[in-house]
């Protein structure tokens, strides 16, 4: 059972609700490419019983197996997080946004994005069925506390599971603007939803500056209106140049803005720190 902490967040638009921190191990049941860029793990055992994700933009501690091992060296969790031990050295874990798709199957999906260096992307390239990894986590949602009328969901490739779980939860007679950046035309997924969706994709591969093309789209988009959440998720700057547009351009409250820089350009393996 989780329960709202009871803290209220941005004039309760969002709330804040913490969930027992666990430590589930779950056994790798399926891998597939659906782009050349991604791979999408599927996960599931008897240790994803109880899982909760109350929002679309929740992370994941994951904990994949060191080079050569099939099941993943995690830490010792207690109340408040890693309890350390000086004995060995401390497991590494990398942030990923649970897929809500599945679980109501009982089957989690995390995406992969590959790129050099990274530690649970070099390990996605030689996955295998049957690997044990370890998920922590969500520790806490930040759960939307009012109706919203419109949702601009702005995104890369890291970002776009979030998304994903935003369209799966759209109801009809809502409407939904995603802009998502991607490396090159062959990361173009299929997004679709219930209510009324306008999607624009970004190619980086044709465009000498993804933030500057990313306000151009945004700024182009009638200002989106009061009850409006926006979304970003993605590289930092990125992220930071839709806060501006949000906030800045259209007028936006902070409270009805959900961004979070996931990872940082020239940086491997970087990872910005979450409030939740």
């Amino acid at each position: 059972m989780n329960e709202p902490t009871g803290d209220v967040l941005d004039d309760e638009v969002f709330e804040a609700v913490r969930h027992p921190l666990r430590m589930r191990m779950l056994e790798v049941v399926g891998i597939s490419r659906p782009t050349p860029r991604l791979v999408r793990v599927t996960l599931a055992g008897p240790d994803l019983a109880g899982f909760v994700s109350a929002s679309p933009s929740d992370h994941v501690k994951l904990f994949v197996p060191d080079p050569g091992e099939r099941v993943a060296a995690v830490p010792e969790l207690g109340p408040h997080g890693i309890v350390p031990d000086p004995s060995r050295p401390r497991p590494v874990g990398r942030d990923y946004t649970p897929k809500h798709a599945e679980l109501a199957d009982g089957r989690l999906e995390l995406d992969i994005v590959l790129h050099p260096g990274g530690r649970a992307a070099t390990w996605a390239e030689t996955a295998r069925l049957g690997d044990v990894l370890g998920v922590a986590g969500p520790r806490g949602s930040r759960v939307l506390r009012r109706p919203a009328e419109r949702f601009v969901l702005c995104a890369d490739e890291t970002g776009l599971p979030a998304v994903l779980n935003h369209l799966l939860a759209a109801r009809p007679g809502r409407h939904v603007t995603a802009v998502v950046s991607v490396a090159q035309a062959a990361e173009v997924q299929p997004l679709e939803c219930q209510a009324e969706l306008d999607v624009r994709w970004i190619d980086r591969s044709a465009t000498p500056d993804p933030t500057a093309a990313m306000v151009d789209v945004l700024a182009a988009l009638p200002a989106p209106g009061p009850n409006t959440v926006v979304f970003g998720g993605g590289e930092a700057s990125l992220i930071a140049a839709v806060r501006d547009v949000a906030r800045d351009r259209w007028g936006v409250p902070p409270a009805w803005i959900d961004a979070r820089g996931y990872w940082k350009l020239g940086t491997t393996d970087h990872q910005e720190p979450h409030d939740d």
